[in-house]
């Protein structure tokens, strides 16, 4: 399962999607550890979009003893093997997949040609493919660590794999890489993606090594490499290769616990070395790593001195690594940033958000436990209200994924009302529609089923509207998109939550009541006890702005007529000098 989050304070690549219901503009989220990736090109699969994954920047100060880099094309000695007989087998290109899609020349020697496997160009007709690339011999004699690296792109569709292996009999194989491994469906790894891995174990000292690339897929996508190479690493190169931090859960903390990994790029083992993290700009905390890591081996460290992220906003941690005779510098350094945001707690209003440009949504999350991601998107299209509503794109598979919101407090002594609009662009396949609210923004933490919602009889906007019944605390509103089978787009909007506590200041509140709820226009108010005199009725809209103030000396059985105001949550409060009561109505059109 993946999860994104839906940005646009940290937006950095827009790009368009195709899909039934209309087109419109996706929204990539990042932080500095994941990277953009725009929309694929869209084939009779519809690729809606394509993420990636961060790879390890091949080590520069290695120094080569082999090199490929395929501008001559597949060398004569390699063997090219259709394992499947279906007539489709690796090749060298410059041009790239069927598709067009092609291997990056940013940091790559693609322009002068690289290798493919293009399962994708096959066409559907082809059935199964299997293709296995394997090198000639190369002489690894007197080299007791080595290190193979290579720049890849690799574009996962259904099933298929990209496995290298390594060999020093071209008999007995050791897999040391998948490059599917961690796709979900229409992910991609980064373009390039430059990756390396110890091979010593098996090609350490030996006179006769392979590689081995082997592709398998039933018209699926493709497999790109190029810059192939065997090197011996310095004898000591640290470095820093990530800093988990990431705003994952409600609370902010003033003791957040700063864990750095470092990785052991040289052949010297590393111990007692100085690594140091800098928060929000501050004051360096430097602590001694005094454990021991090994070639191409990596340990986390967890800093004994936390870091205060107990405000809401951006933050930053810079990391540095301090030891004697590294040999590669520019790999010691690394910075990480995330976005903290503190939950939801409009004591004066309801909560809304209808996806607009002017609100901020960036901490809302999606989670696609099916597999299938850049399934949603903010669409301008078949809005309920405003310019732009949230929108599940049609989809040719089963669909199973969720939206949820940041965290909302649920206050004490009362109940809270969920109201949002949902619709389906046409009647057949239609996506169903739940709503749960759990402890995180987790699909296992939705524990509690808020409201299920009914397939509609037409495409129009349907309104649901739901009373939220849990122990005070802090929660998640999780939306969960789920169906058998492909499904139609599904649009949201205008979503609403009470989070004014209907408090009962007094024992007579519960004489007053507003209704009805929902309402077309007209807004009855009825006091139960004529002890109680001169009461002010307030209506106030979801911006906080009072839209109508009536005074009554004594109030019985009176009318409000909210005809002319625009549709949605209302807030209501009738007050004397000796109660108060606040109810949240729903106006509709």
């Amino acid at each position: 399962m993946k999860k994104i989050t839906l940005s646009v304070f940290i937006l950095l690549s827009l790009a368009f999607a195709i899909a039934k219901g209309g087109q419109t503009t996706l929204i990539s989220g990042s932080d500095s550890k994941s990277e953009i990736k725009t929309i694929g090109k869209t084939n009779s699969r519809q690729i809606p979009e394509i993420s990636a994954r961060m790879g390890l920047q091949t080590n520069q100060t290695n120094i080569a003893f082999y090199t490929e880099d395929f501008s001559g094309g597949i060398p004569s000695a390699w063997s090219n093997v259709d394992v499947a007989g279906n007539g489709v087998i690796w090749t060298a290109t410059t041009t790239g997949a069927a598709n067009t899609d092609t291997l990056s020349t940013l940091g790559t020697s693609a322009a002068n040609g690289y290798i493919i496997f293009d399962c994708d160009g096959a066409g559907s007709g082809a059935g199964p493919s299997n293709g296995v690339l394997t090198s000639s011999a190369i002489d690894c004699s007197g080299k007791p660590f080595i290190v193979l690296g290579l720049n890849e792109y690799f574009f996962q569709y259904a099933s298929s794999t990209g496995v290298i292996s390594v060999s020093n009999d071209s008999t007995n194989w050791t897999e040391i890489y998948h490059a599917e491994a961690g796709l979900l469906n229409n992910e991609a790894t980064d373009n390039p993606n430059a990756i390396d891995f110890d091979i010593s174990a098996v090609a350490g000292n030996q006179a006769t090594v392979y590689i081995r690339f082997e592709y398998t897929g039933n018209w699926e996508f493709y497999w790109m490499i190029d810059d192939l190479t065997l090197s011996e690493p310095p004898s000591v190169n640290a470095s820093i290769v990530n800093i988990p931090f990431e705003f994952t859960g409600c609370s902010l903390s003033a003791t957040y616990p700063v864990t750095v990994e470092i990785k052991n790029l040289g052949s010297t083992p590393m111990t007692n070395f100085d690594i140091t993290y800098i928060a929000d700009g501050g004051i360096p905390v430097t602590e001694i790593f005094s454990g021991t890591i090994n070639f191409y081996e990596s340990a986390l460290y967890t800093f004994t001195s936390n870091a205060d992220f107990s405000t809401a906003g951006y933050h930053q941690i810079d990391a540095y690594i301090g030891i004697a005779g590294d040999a590669d510098l520019t790999n010691d350094t690394l910075s990480n940033a995330s976005i903290s945001y503190n939950s939801i707690d409009l004591t004066s209003g309801p909560y809304t958000m209808g996806f607009e440009s002017s609100e901020d949504f960036t901490a809302y999350t999606i989670a696609y436990p099916d597999g299938n991601s850049g399934t949603f998107d903010i669409s301008p299209f078949y809005t309920h209200s405003g310019s732009a509503c949230l929108r599940k794109v049609e989809t040719i598979v089963p669909d199973d994924k969720w939206v949820f919101t940041q965290c909302v407090d649920i206050l004490s002594g009362g109940t809270h009302t969920l109201t949002y609009y949902y619709k389906n662009f046409d009647l057949t396949d239609m996506c169903r529609l739940e709503t749960y609210i759990g402890a995180s923004n987790s699909v296992a933490d939705m524990t509690t089923l808020i409201v299920q919602d009914p397939l509609p009889v037409d495409t129009g906007y349907q309104q649901s509207s739901s009373v939220i019944s849990v122990p005070p605390g802090t929660y998640t509103i999780g939306f969960h998109f789920y169906s058998t089978a492909g499904t139609s787009s599904l649009f949201i909007d205008d979503i609403s939550i009470d989070f004014n506590n209907r408090i009962n200041e007094n024992i007579a509140a519960p004489l007053i009541s507003v209704y009805p709820n929902p309402t077309n226009g007209k807004l009855n108010i009825q006091n139960k006890n004529t002890d109680y005199k001169n009461f002010t009725v307030s209506v106030i809209n979801s911006i906080g702005s009072v839209v109508i103030v009536k005074n009554f000396e004594s109030l019985s059985d009176e009318t409000i007529d909210l005809s002319g105001h625009p549709a949605g949550i209302y807030l209501v409060k009738v007050q004397s000098a000796s109660t108060t009561v606040s109810e949240s109505i729903v106006l509709i059109e």
